[in-house]
């Protein structure tokens, strides 16, 4: 694919800037696009990419204080998700769990937050009895009529196919 010649100057501009160390989303808002523009030019362009490879990502160093909060918010199911310890922290998700697992911090978490309300005093859900004989009747492999009655609490014997006439019932 050939590149627009504006695009190939805006990269070699681009690549002194990133090299003269200004960061990555200095140079994308001075362009008008985003990092990940700048990332998606670096993948059409082979030498504006082989700037890109040079660019250290910064990382946030951990330290006690971040541990004592993390450690903190973790022990907080009801209150704090993942993605909002990783917010509070400034970190992403997979910072939060790669950091909780070097701590050894229990890995059942709650993907949600955890209920707090008596689900036991909540009523029940209305069943479709119709829905229920149906697919009882399917699974059984009996009619629908047999479900029926066997959902009313008949005898299992009422489902049994009537004995041939002449031979004597037990």
């Amino acid at each position: 694919m050939q590149m627009r010649e504006s695009t190939a100057r805006e990269n070699a501009e681009a690549a002194v800037m990133i090299e003269s160390g200004r960061s990555m989303a200095d140079v994308a808002a001075h362009f008008g696009i985003s990092v990940d523009g700048l990332n998606q030019r670096g993948r059409r362009d082979p030498a504006f990419g082989a700037v890109l490879m040079t660019v250290k990502r910064p990382r946030r160093v951990r330290t006690s204080e971040l541990e004592a909060q993390l450690i903190d918010l973790w022990f907080q199911p009801e209150t704090y998700t993942v993605p909002q310890i990783a917010a509070t922290l400034g970190v992403t998700r997979q910072t939060v769990h790669r950091w909780a697992n070097d701590l050894d911090l229990p890995h059942v978490r709650l993907k949600q937050r955890v209920r707090t309300e008596d689900r036991s005093a909540r009523p029940p859900k209305p069943v479709n009895r119709q829905k229920v004989i149906a697919s009882l009747a399917r699974q059984l492999r009996i009619s629908e009529e047999g479900a029926s009655r066997l959902v009313a609490g008949a005898a299992p014997s009422a489902f049994a196919a009537p004995a041939p006439t002449g031979v004597p019932q037990p």
